[in-house]
């Protein structure tokens, strides 16, 4: 969402986090507002980047005449990135707001290098695995090694 967006009346990303939060009876906090500024930062930079690809093209010439990919392609794919983990962060800290436990629901773990599930399934699987097999070098030793 651009400026442009935001005085056409759509609302910002501020505002559509506050409203989320709202609907479930929660206020967000100072760091909760930080983060949706920040997600609303990126989603204006990706906006401005998109608007150069579209006037420059993917590609561009350089001095020597050699035609490479524009800078701004992997500028925008990194901050699409950012965007769906600030996203998920601020889903996962609404959940855990609206939850009687105070921790985000189980299973959901958002985009990769954000987790914000609260580990069971993990835990449980791992603890599966464990006692099929044993634990540590005892259960496991390797040739050679071990009395």
């Amino acid at each position: 969402m651009t400026a442009n967006d935001t005085a056409a009346g759509t609302e910002s990303v501020v505002d559509f986090y506050r409203a989320k939060a709202k609907s479930v009876g929660i206020v967000l906090e100072a760091d909760d507002l930080a983060t949706a500024a920040d997600l609303q930062a990126t989603t204006d930079d990706i906006a401005a980047l998109d608007a150069a690809l579209a006037a420059d093209g993917r590609t561009i010439t350089t001095k020597s005449g050699t035609v490479k990919m524009h800078p701004a392609v992997a500028a925008v794919r990194q901050l699409r990135m950012t965007r769906a983990r600030l996203a998920s962060v601020m889903d996962a800290r609404i959940l855990a707001a609206r939850s009687t436990s105070g921790a985000a629901s189980g299973g959901q773990t958002g985009i990769r290098g954000v987790y914000t599930g609260d580990g069971s399934q993990n835990q449980g699987r791992d603890n599966e695995r464990g006692a099929r097999r044993g634990k540590g070098r005892v259960a496991r030793p390797r040739a050679g090694r071990g009395a």
